[in-house]
């Protein structure tokens, strides 16, 4: 009778550690789905918070694009290689595949962080790619926002006429301190933090490391 018990009683343990082991992992699970929402917000409500600064200078980068700086590169291309933004061209804008992504304006399917066009009256036209809306952490869209930080820099002091010194001098006084660690911002200067609206919650500790 008592080794009869035991069995039972053994039987009823490892059952309660099996049910304990799924309900851990069903906890897990969840615990998981709802960071993942947390920072698909975070980045929704980033984006609506630097939206207008962005779309304010998306008209002056035809003037980066139609300013040739080295043969087969013009000065946009040089902004989003230095800022590690994957982009896409096209003069074909009825072949964009766009997608809906609220909150976000614009998206296509395209594998890159942008696509950009100009419609029929010459105006450029900024796509979300994927890399962009389907990004799975705030990181991951930070070099679009560096792109537009230096963007706005650049149609800033030079007044919204291209000017190659002033392009460079931009990027070497605002951009370089986010891509060479012996760069410092000067002083008094918007720093891409400021920008981005940098706090606890949306901290940029350690990414441009």
């Amino acid at each position: 009778m008592a080794h009869l018990l035991a069995i039972c009683s053994r039987v009823l343990y490892d059952k309660q550690i099996l049910d304990d082991r799924q309900y851990i992992q069903t906890v897990v699970e969840e615990n998981d789905a709802i960071k993942q929402q947390l920072r698909r917000l975070k980045m929704k409500y980033k984006y609506l918070e630097l939206r207008h600064r962005m779309e304010c200078v998306e008209e002056f980068i035809t003037d980066l694009w139609e300013n040739i700086i080295n043969p087969g590169e013009n000065a946009f291309d040089i902004l989003c290689k230095l800022c590690n933004c994957d982009y896409e061209y096209t003069d074909a804008i009825n072949s964009i595949e766009g997608v809906y992504r609220h909150p976000y304006a614009a998206c296509c399917g395209a594998e890159c962080h942008l696509v950009l066009t100009h419609d029929e009256h010459n105006c450029p036209k900024v796509h979300f790619g994927k890399k962009w809306w389907n990004a799975k952490d705030i990181t991951e869209q930070i070099p679009v926002y560096l792109l537009f930080y230096t963007i706005e820099k650049v149609y800033m002091y030079t007044n919204g006429w291209f000017d190659e010194a002033i392009f460079f001098w931009v990027i070497e006084n605002f951009l370089a301190p986010y891509t060479k660690n012996e760069k410092r911002l000067m002083r008094d200067a918007e720093s891409f933090e400021e920008y981005y609206n940098e706090s606890e919650t949306f901290s940029l500790e350690n990414i441009f490391d």
